[in-house]
C-alpha cells in the first residue's frame, strides 16, 4: 500500500520572505511522489513538469480572473446602491 506524504502547515506568516521556501519544503515529498506516480504510469519527466507548470499557471490565472470579476461586480453594486 502506498502512503501519501504528509504536508506540514505553514509556520511563517503570510508575507514572510522565506515562506515560499517553507512551502517548497512542505510539499516536496508529495510532489516527488506525484512525479514518481506519473512516471510509473508512462509519462516522461519533462511532460509531467510541463503539465504541472501549465496547470499551476491556469489555476493562478483563474484566481486572478475571479478576483478581477469580483472587483468589477463590487464596483457595479456600489454604483447601484448610491
Amino acid at each position: 500500500m502506498t502512503v501519501n506524504p504528509r504536508i506540514d502547515s505553514p509556520k511563517l506568516p503570510l508575507h514572510h520572505p522565506k515562506r515560499s521556501m517553507e512551502c517548497q519544503d512542505a510539499v516536496a515529498s508529495a510532489f516527488v511522489k506525484f512525479l514518481d506516480d506519473a512516471e510509473a504510469a508512462g509519462w516522461t519527466l519533462p511532460e509531467i513538469v510541463a503539465a504541472a507548470t501549465d496547470l499551476g499557471d491556469s489555476i493562478l490565472l483563474q484566481e486572478a480572473n475571479l478576483e478581477e470579476t469580483n472587483q468589477t461586480l463590487r464596483a457595479i453594486l456600489a454604483r447601484r446602491n448610491q
